[in-house]
């Protein structure tokens, strides 16, 4: 139990922190550095998680990891992204898993996976006229627990 609590540690440091672009039928488009296998399969689970519980589609969507966006980006559209997913991270219970974000040109989904099973969806759209991201809808339902999704073990 221990080491799974160590490894959800280690993965939100990880996914916050390894840049990387996952297609989302999973396939890896661009990265500095690798992600694990544990890393990438955790993701693609709590993503099919998420299609379960919502119905979602996302064959037209690019995963985005959160460390991809540079802290000197004058880009409008890039610093209100960061913002949204900074308030959401900061709104997050420590052992949460760290926002999860699929993006197309103009929409876009956030993927907040709670430690209690719970899942919070978050669209977004492109405003053209301001080039910013705006939340357009968030909800929430419970989705797959974690120990299910063999994310977390259970020793009781």
């Amino acid at each position: 139990m221990i080491k799974r609590i160590l490894f959800l540690v280690f993965f939100s440091y990880i996914v916050l922190f390894i840049p990387a672009v996952v297609s989302a039928d999973d396939k890896v488009i661009e990265d500095e550095n690798r992600l694990s296998e544990q890393e990438l399969e955790a993701i693609k689970k709590i993503k099919k998680d998420f299609q379960k519980t919502y119905d979602l589609g996302l064959e037209d969507f690019k995963f985005v990891h959160n460390s991809s966006f540079d802290n000197k980006s004058s880009i409008q559209s890039k610093k209100s992204l960061k913002s949204i997913v900074m308030d959401i991270a900061n709104e997050s219970n420590f052992f949460d898993f760290p926002p999860i974000i699929y993006l197309n040109n103009s929409n876009g989904y956030i993927l907040e996976k709670k430690l209690n099973g719970e899942n919070v969806l978050h669209t977004l759209e492109l405003n053209n006229e301001k080039q910013i991201w705006e939340v357009k809808y968030k909800e929430s339902k419970q989705g797959a627990q974690l120990e299910d999704l063999g994310l977390i073990e259970n020793n009781n």
